[in-house]
């Protein structure tokens, strides 16, 4: 089985009764989790609570992490997702390549399509047009990032010469998310994986970002179909990474009841209670630690290159649990009662990438 390495999602939640405190202790979690050693910091993406998965927004992604990223010196820090066709291609340009240049390289750009109708309805985007806007503006991203004089002229952006700098000694690390919709338990239905995103991961990927609000047994099928498409294509199966983000609120104890007692109500505040408890368990790592392991060995044991997780609150002493209790198990290959408190991050093999596309290279 492949090493993983850990990443940690920003807890950059936009509660209502948000105080400046909050903006201190994200600085001090990402110092922390530097500290610990763990590969990656993430922040994710809503303008508004997005129904049926969450009870509360975040705040905007880049923001966070040039607030994080100038008070750490190794970690990389990545969007896990940015909403790209919400966003104008050419200003988002620039603020890519101002990050990456305050970061020194240390940006990583994870990208979907996004599906809350609300937010494209804000945004004056027809949910319709996302899969087409989605990939115009990874398009008009790449040649911005690496070309100068550029110009377009597609179905939804057009434009004349024009160069962004400073450019990238590189085209960022591209992380892609998608997969199977979430699934109505209800509904007779199978989920799919939609054709777009799925040419979409297999053509532009460095790596595959699986989603959390879906059962594990979907994302490891998603995962066949993907390798599968690569195969199809010509590609290595192993030449897109695989990657999960998952929500976790580690508790010391070997009783799973007891963990769910204190689990529940965070993971409601956090999801609303719109869902029942019995599918977010399906879903979220809950549970004790062994039971989180082995949803992870699960995982490991498909290809598992790096897993992202997010904490429900913004507490320090949960990436010492994580560490102890999950992250150096998992590298080792130990039950939880043995951790010996390791670095986070595991060995993942590295692979070349696509020129200054920042693809992997071809088979």
């Amino acid at each position: 089985m492949p090493r993983v390495k850990f990443g940690v999602s920003l807890p950059s939640f936009a509660w209502p009764d948000l105080a400046p405190a909050h903006a201190r202790g994200l600085r001090r979690f990402a110092q922390a989790a530097e500290e610990r050693g763990f590969d990656t910091l993430w922040a994710s993406e809503h303008l508004q609570v997005a129904p049926l998965i969450y009870n509360v927004s975040f705040l905007s992604p880049l923001p966070v992490l040039a607030h994080v990223a100038g008070c750490t010196t190794r970690i990389r820090v990545g969007t896990a997702v940015l909403l790209l066709p919400l966003r104008n291609p050419v200003i988002l340009a620039k603020e890519i390549a101002t990050l990456d240049f305050l970061t020194e390289g240390r940006f990583v750009l994870g990208v979907g399509a996004g599906w809350d109708e609300k937010e494209f309805e804000l945004c004056g985007v027809p949910l319709g047009e996302r899969a087409g806007r989605l990939d115009e503006c990874l398009a008009i991203l790449r040649r911005l990032l690496t070309e100068e004089a550029v110009t377009f002229e597609g179905k939804y952006y057009r434009f004349r010469d024009v160069t962004i700098h400073p450019r990238p000694r590189r085209f960022p690390e591209l992380w892609v998310g998608g997969g199977s919709k979430a699934a109505d338990p209800a509904a007779a239905d199978r989920p799919q994986l939609a054709r777009s995103v799925l040419r979409r991961i297999c053509r532009e990927a460095d790596v595959w970002i699986s989603r959390p609000a879906v059962q594990q047994e979907r994302i490891l099928s998603d995962l066949g179909e993907i390798r599968a498409a690569l195969q199809a294509e010509g590609r290595g199966p192993s030449e897109v990474g695989f990657a999960h983000l998952n929500f976790v609120h580690v508790v010391d104890t070997t009783h799973r009841e007891k963990a769910l007692a204190v689990q529940r109500p965070l993971f409601e505040r956090l999801m609303g209670t719109h869902r029942p408890f019995e599918l977010l368990q399906q879903c979220y790592f809950v549970g004790t630690p062994d039971d989180i392991m082995e949803r992870i060995r699960r995982f490991q044991e498909a290809g598992l290159e790096y897993l992202v997780l997010t904490p429900l609150v913004a507490d320090v002493e949960q990436l010492d649990l994580w560490v102890s209790k999950i992250t150096s198990n998992v590298v080792s290959g130990r039950g939880s009662g043995t951790g010996s408190g390791a670095t986070a991050t595991g060995g993942g093999r590295a692979r070349a990438m696509r020129g200054s596309g920042g693809r992997r290279a071809s088979g």
